[in-house]
């Protein structure tokens, strides 16, 4: 698989990010940065940046215990349109970075 780095963000709070473009083979790597002591974050596709329906959720990360940690998760998705959602975040922020390739 061949990828490039579609997107990155860091969260200091809850929340969901701004959507962007994707291809068929997704890849989410999550640095828990020192401080952080629990967290999930959700990667969700839908087929358009407007949807107003639910949005499915294609990778998730979660995080109890002691940071600096770094996860990775890696799925094909269907969806053309993807955001991350950030909840429960405690204690610091969050560096998220989605690369996107085909296999």
């Amino acid at each position: 698989m061949s990828a490039i780095n579609k997107f990155d963000q860091t969260f200091t709070g809850n929340g969901t990010g701004q959507p962007f473009g994707l291809h068929d083979f997704v890849g989410l790597t999550v640095d828990w940065k020192t401080g952080v002591t629990a967290g999930t974050v959700t990667l969700e596709t839908a087929p358009t940046a407007d949807y107003s329906g639910t949005w499915a959720t294609e990778l998730t990360c979660t995080f109890s215990g002691s940071a600096p940690l770094v996860q990775t998760a890696a799925a094909e998705v269907q969806g053309r349109v993807g955001r991350l959602r950030v909840a429960s975040l405690a204690d610091g922020n969050v560096q998220v970075y989605v690369t996107e390739g085909e296999r």
